[in-house]
C-alpha cells in the first residue's frame, strides 16, 4: 500500500493552531514529536 502525504500545508496548519493559543511545544508533539518519542524509547537500538 502506497500513501502519499503532501506537507505542503503543514506551515498553515502550524499558524492555525499558534493563532488559536496553542503553545510551540504542544504542537511539537501533535505533529510527531510524540511519535519519534515513543519509537526512540521502545525500539531496540539499531532497528
Amino acid at each position: 500500500m502506497t500513501t502519499k502525504i503532501d506537507a505542503s500545508q503543514m506551515a498553515l496548519i502550524t499558524d492555525a493552531l499558534l493563532d488559536l493559543g496553542m503553545d510551540e511545544e504542544t504542537i511539537r508533539k501533535v505533529m510527531g514529536q510524540n511519535q519519534i518519542d515513543f519509537f526512540m524509547e521502545y525500539l531496540p537500538a539499531g532497528s
